[in-house]
C-alpha cells in the first residue's frame, strides 16, 4: 500500500511538471526584473510564441505579464488580443494580485474604447477582491481610473470618492507625484461642482507639496 501511494505521488509531479513549456522559467525570471528593466520584460515576451506554450497556465501568465510590460512602457492596449488568455485562466485561478491586475488592465482597455460601463464594472469587481491581496500600487491605479471614469460621466462625487482612494494608497507608498495628482483631480471636481469651500481646502493641501 504504501509503495502504492509513493507511485501516486511520482506520477501526479511528474504530470505537474510536463504542464510546462520550456519557456515557464523565463516567465518566472521576467516577472522577477520587471520593475527594473520593462523594456528588457517586453522585448523577452514578444519573442516567446503563444502557440508555443503548453498550458493556460502558461498562457494566461505570458499575457498579464505581457500587458503590464506594455503599460510600463506606455503602450497601450486598444482590443483583448494580448489580455484574453489572461482573463481566460484568472478568472477562477491565480492569486488575488493576478486576478485584481487582470481585471485592472480589462478595465483600461474597455475605458480606452469609451466603454465606460463596462470598464467601471471590471474596476469594482477588482475592488472587491482587493482586500485579499497586498498589491498597494495596483489598488491607487484602479481607484485613480475609476475615478477617471466617473469624472467623464460628471458623476463628481463617486470621482471625488475614488479619487481620495486613491491619494490614500498613493500615501502609503510614498509616491507624493501621484498623491498630489489625486488631489488636484478632487480639487478640479470640487471647482467643476461649484464648491469653493471643499475646493481651496484641497488647493491648500496641494500647495503644501508644491
Amino acid at each position: 500500500m504504501k509503495q502504492y501511494i509513493i507511485v501516486i505521488i511520482l506520477a501526479l509531479c511528474l504530470a505537474s511538471c510536463g504542464q510546462h513549456s520550456k519557456h515557464w522559467e523565463t516567465l518566472t525570471q521576467v516577472e522577477s526584473f520587471m520593475e527594473e528593466r520593462p523594456d528588457s520584460a517586453l522585448a523577452v515576451l514578444q519573442s516567446i510564441e503563444i502557440g508555443d506554450l503548453s498550458s493556460k497556465e502558461e498562457k494566461g501568465k505570458r499575457a498579464l505579464l505581457l500587458s503590464i510590460a506594455l503599460d510600463k512602457n506606455e503602450i497601450r492596449q486598444t482590443d483583448f488580443e494580448i489580455l484574453d488568455p489572461a482573463i481566460d485562466y484568472y478568472k477562477e485561478n491565480g492569486s488575488s494580485t493576478e486576478q485584481m491586475l487582470t481585471l485592472f488592465y480589462q478595465g483600461q482597455i474597455h475605458r480606452i474604447n469609451s466603454q465606460y460601463a463596462q470598464a467601471l464594472a471590471c474596476f469594482g469587481e477588482a475592488i472587491k477582491i482587493d482586500e485579499n491581496s497586498k498589491d498597494i500600487q495596483t489598488k491607487a491605479r484602479i481607484y485613480d481610473a475609476q475615478g477617471g471614469v466617473y469624472r467623464v460621466l460628471t458623476k463628481w462625487d463617486e470621482t471625488i470618492k475614488s479619487k481620495l482612494c486613491a491619494a490614500e494608497y498613493f500615501s502609503k507608498l510614498n509616491n507624493t507625484d501621484s498623491y498630489v495628482s489625486s488631489l488636484l483631480d478632487v480639487f478640479y471636481t470640487y471647482t467643476q461642482n461649484g464648491d469653493s469651500i471643499s475646493a481651496g481646502r484641497y488647493h491648500n493641501k496641494c500647495n503644501d507639496y508644491l
